[in-house]
């Protein structure tokens, strides 16, 4: 376990955005705080608010940047009963307050968890009652849910029974965050076996894994091209993998490609929970998919190997930089969690890729290229393999390649060669 140094190598004096990525909190029976049973004013110590609260303080301290953004992906109780989500509200309030936030930048999606089922179970019911078909995605499973989000946000975002996920608009930071809702098919029912007479229809709508729908993603498509245009970093949030793993089809996105074709070239960066295991992958090659384990989940509930997990994220221009924490139980605090790091053996990692359209967030136009062509005459007026600027055009291949080794290698120098009559 890395030990905090004096300073990190996140520090940069470009404009940055920056993610405190906390995902599968799970109040309820299986979350992990509040257990010890320490009596009288220790009990005050033993939640995730106090622990997670002390840790940034001593990040910050370590010259970790504040975290502009909380991103919580998804499973926030453990059941979807209101009790839990009293207390995940309690959570949300003191985790602002303490950043110096307002409850705005707290940023929820729900997941498996979030999902009430005994009321989706009521919900088929009363319409088995009235001989009437449940409607799909079976609004009331999410009714407590909806009841935590409006006293969270007081009407300042929308999560409603027309449109089940979010847009969260941050003009102060010039930044869109598509609240994507990955529990669109999440009920209380198993998944059905294929009917017989309907051939066509491969599988059951029914069934625990994640689903976005066309529906969804074309509404939020729309919404992030007008964002785009405005040059807005544009970041998503969902609970389920993205990247399928070695694991059941209930952790998976069915539907990834359709969010690949839909939003796959307009996101800067996907963040997820689900999956209790922190890492960064690439959808399509080109998007950074951002994972980070459990915060709070007990040990039977997670993988043995994996601890309780958060990350600080760091957006900038030309890539992300993230920190990786890990829960000690004994020790009762946060340490480096090194699994961040490709080789194991930092707390901290750094992953360059360049972030399209983004400069109203981060300042100025994006740099264009600027080479000198050298052939050694002094005069550039007349002579067109003497000495020129190229300012190429965004499309221009030749300037997406000389912008690709910059991103690689900001301190190279790149030197373009023209050749003339270079013969058969």
């Amino acid at each position: 376990m890395a030990e905090i140094p004096r300073e990190t190598s996140g520090a940069t004096d470009e404009k940055t955005v920056t993610i405190l990525h906390l995902s599968d909190i799970q109040f309820g029976v299986n979350h992990r705080f509040g257990r010890l049973g320490l009596g009288a004013k220790d009990e005050s110590f033993d939640t995730l608010l106090r622990r997670v609260t002390d840790d940034l303080d001593v990040l910050r301290k370590a010259k970790v940047p504040n975290p502009d953004i909380v991103a919580l992906t998804g499973d926030l109780a453990e059941w979807g009963l209101k009790k839990e989500y009293d207390d995940v509200l309690g959570f949300c309030r003191g985790l602002a307050a303490h950043l110096g936030h307002g409850v705005e930048r707290v940023l929820v999606v729900p997941g498996n968890h979030d999902i009430n089922r005994n009321k989706c179970l009521g919900y088929f019911a009363n319409c088995a009652g009235d001989d009437e078909t449940p409607k799909e995605p079976w609004w009331p499973k999410w009714e407590p849910f909806a009841q935590f989000f409006d006293t969270l946000y007081g009407g300042k975002y929308s999560f409603t029974q027309e449109q089940p996920w979010t847009l969260y608009e941050l003009p102060d930071l010039q930044t869109v965050v598509a609240g994507l809702n990955s529990t669109m098919r999440e009920s209380h029912k198993e998944q059905e076996a294929p009917d017989p007479k309907k051939p066509n229809v491969p599988e059951s709508i029914f069934g625990h894994y994640g689903w976005l729908g066309e529906s969804q993603l074309e509404w939020f498509r729309r919404q992030l091209e007008a964002y785009e245009a405005k040059e807005w970093l544009r970041i998503g949030l969902v609970h389920h993998n993205a990247i399928r793993g070695p694991v059941g089809d209930d952790h998976n996105l069915r539907d990834v490609d359709l969010l690949r074709d839909r939003l796959g070239e307009l996101l800067n960066a996907l963040l997820h929970g689900h999956t209790h295991h922190g890492r960064i992958e690439w959808l399509a090659g080109t998007l950074p998919v951002v994972s980070t384990g459990s915060a709070s989940v007990v040990a039977k509930e997670r993988p043995e190997e994996i601890p309780n997990q958060y990350q600080i994220i760091q957006v900038h221009r030309h890539g992300l930089h993230r920190w990786g924490r890990q829960y000690v139980p004994h020790e009762r605090k946060w340490v480096g969690d090194n699994r961040i790091s490709t080789k194991g053996d930092k707390w901290e990692d750094h992953q360059r890729c360049k972030h399209q359209r983004c400069s109203a967030t981060f300042g100025g136009r994006e740099r264009q290229a600027s080479l000198k062509l050298d052939n050694g005459g002094d005069d550039d007026s007349g002579d067109p393999y003497g000495r020129a600027r190229l300012e190429p055009a965004r499309d221009d291949l030749l300037a997406q390649v000389i912008e690709i080794c910059k991103v690689r290698d900001e301190g190279g120098r790149v030197e373009v060669r023209r050749v003339r009559n270079p013969g058969p």
